[in-house]
């Protein structure tokens, strides 16, 4: 009996341990089979995933295919018609095709909204200026023929157009300001390329409006490590000014690990360069050519896009020096303009002429030394007097080709103290001298000069002392009104160009005289002419009390000068992922 207990014992042990093994065997495969669920389902979603992510790729190639067709468009027409923008194709991808689930197109450029001209600019970082502006809205979408999977992104866009006047500064190569003196900018300002500041020690610099800079926004200098220890300030939205420099940081530039987010904590949005996607703002020229052109000689049969941004082209007036010193003038038409005629003054006959030659010293272009400039002089008030001079807006082209073996070619403008009453323009591919006060008689006038480089000669000055040392050339004070456009050199390591405060050239003693200018500082081109590197002092200049300004009459862009150029941008507003709905909109 005992011994068949002990069997009986044996055998229900035996049963009681295999309920527990069956249960961890089914729990196991529950698991296993979960785990292999949960892999199968992890599986699927990295491929999701990376197909979702290789689909915002292609997406995204399509809207910058878009753009690019979009800024072709623009340059070629100016205001492309939808039925251009419709014709716009998708890129052509592997694996990928520009439609939505149910095959329909999945890309689209469309015109959004009505055409905004002479219009104050309402959204992106240039609202607040005066221009021209159309919105664009652009959606690109792609699927996977074979999952039918994809993805569709909308971005909307605004074509600007601004007057290069509406900004107090505007720059296309590097734009260095490191004033001896305080300065302080009032307008707006952007450069295309890269902003350098600073201030020497006990001098500050501020800026009072908006910077845009298309590369970086960098303190110090350009060419040598040189401290600069003077205050940079920008004002922010509550316009206040907010130094750039910030204790526990130092120099608060584009060098500062986490500069985007810095300088929108320090100034909102009124700085910003590439860290903010800041686009060029070009001129509506082919891209393969360069902005000296403009001011450069007419070409017949040239590219239609090029030549009717040229000055020439646009000139009311043509006077000329040739290459034998022979000065001649004509109408935009053609037409032959008579240089001189005759007026009565207290009952005299007087004969007055509009253009003659000089020739006179630039200690610059000399390198120290005084190098002979042939001058073709235009004098304003005769001018202006002429009894065949059109009366409202007018653009004079003027250009020199006399210049004997070791000479330069010049123009000069003279006694243009009072302008006539609807403008004036003149632009020149050779430098430019103003002679005296400009526009600075009587009600300022919308004006512009331009030229390879424009220096400034004071009331003081006279030919005769021009070859002397920096003695004999006492400046006196002078007053100058205009939108210049102007060329530079270029700053490389151990020589300044001069920056934006040598930007207006000199040649003469002008210290404790000042120079008030009001305008609109637009340097565009490296000059090809006027190449002579800045030096301060040695015979060539001393600086002027600088009482510079934006001339705020330039806000309203109904005192445009003649045949100023503009500039344009196509800037992106917003971006989002979309629905497939062709009918839906940003």
């Amino acid at each position: 009996m005992t011994t068949h207990g002990a069997t009986g014992r044996g055998e229900g042990e035996r049963g009681s341990v295999i309920v527990p093994v069956l249960v961890l065997l089914i729990v196991l495969s529950i698991s296993v089979s979960a785990l292999l669920r949960y892999s199968a389902q992890e599986v699927r979603s990295v491929r999701d995933l990376n197909a979702y992510k290789r689909a915002m790729v292609a997406a995204e190639a399509g809207l910058e295919k878009g753009i690019c067709e979009l800024r072709n468009l623009i340059v070629a027409h100016g205001e492309p018609t939808q039925g251009e923008l419709d014709a716009v194709q998708p890129p052509t991808l592997p694996g990928y095709v520009f439609e939505t689930p149910d095959a329909s197109s999945a890309f689209s450029l469309l015109i959004d909204g009505g055409a905004h001209h002479s219009e104050t600019i309402v959204e992106g970082r240039w609202a607040g200026l005066v221009g021209d502006w159309q919105g664009y809205l652009l959606r690109s979408g792609v699927v996977e023929p074979a999952s039918r999977r994809g993805v569709v992104l909308a971005q909307s866009f605004q074509k600007l157009v601004i007057p290069l006047f509406q900004f107090a500064i505007f720059y296309e190569q590097d734009l260095e300001i490191l004033p001896g003196a305080d300065m302080t900018i009032s307008g707006p300002v952007h450069t295309n390329d890269g902003m350098w500041v600073g201030a020497e020690s006990g001098s500050s610099l501020s800026f009072d409006d908006r910077v845009t800079v298309r590369s970086d926004i960098l303190h110090g200098r350009k060419d040598s490590a040189s401290e600069m220890t003077g205050g940079v300030t920008f004002r922010n939205k509550a316009n206040t000014a907010v130094s750039m420099y910030v204790d526990g940081e130092g120099w608060v530039d584009h060098r500062l690990a986490g500069w985007g987010v810095r300088a929108l904590q320090l100034w909102g949005e009124r700085v910003s360069d590439s860290a903010h996607n800041v686009p060029r703002l070009n001129l509506p020229i082919p891209h393969e050519n360069v902005p000296h052109e403009i001011i450069e000689r007419a070409v017949t049969g040239g590219d239609p896009a090029l030549e009717e941004n040229k000055f020439e082209n646009k000139a009311n007036l043509i006077i000329w020096r040739d290459s034998t010193g022979t000065i001649r003038a004509k109408t935009g038409d053609g037409a032959a303009f008579p240089l001189t005629y005759t007026v009565y003054v207290g009952g005299t006959r007087t004969t007055r002429t509009i253009a003659t030659s000089a020739s006179f010293a630039d200690w610059r272009e000399g390198n120290g030394t005084a190098k002979t400039m042939h001058s073709l002089d235009i004098n304003i008030a005769n001018l202006k007097a002429h009894p065949g001079y059109p009366q409202t807006g007018v653009c004079v082209y003027t250009y020199n080709n006399y210049r004997p073996s070791g000479t330069a070619a010049v123009c000069r403008l003279k006694s243009g103290s009072e302008l006539p009453a609807g403008g004036l323009t003149v632009a020149s591919p050779n430098p430019v001298y103003i002679q005296g006060s400009y526009n600075a008689t009587g009600t300022t006038r919308p004006a512009l000069v331009c030229g390879d480089a424009v220096t400034i000669l004071s009331n003081a000055w006279t030919d005769s002392n021009s070859t002397k040392t920096l003695t004999y050339r006492k400046a006196s004070n002078t007053i100058v009104n205009t939108v210049i456009m102007t060329g530079n050199t270029a700053t490389v390591v151990g020589q300044y160009n001069g920056g934006l405060e040598n930007v207006l050239r000199f040649q003469e003693d002008w210290s404790g005289i000042t120079l008030r200018y009001r305008g609109s500082l637009i340097c565009l081109w490296l000059s090809t002419i006027a190449s002579g590197p800045w030096v301060y002092g040695n015979n060539r200049y001393t600086a002027p009390i600088r009482d510079w300004g934006y001339d705020t009459m330039y806000r309203d862009v109904r005192n445009a000068p003649p045949a100023v150029p503009q500039v344009y941008a196509l800037e992106a507003l917003t971006w989002h992922q979309d629905s497939w709905g062709e009918d839906e909109r940003l």
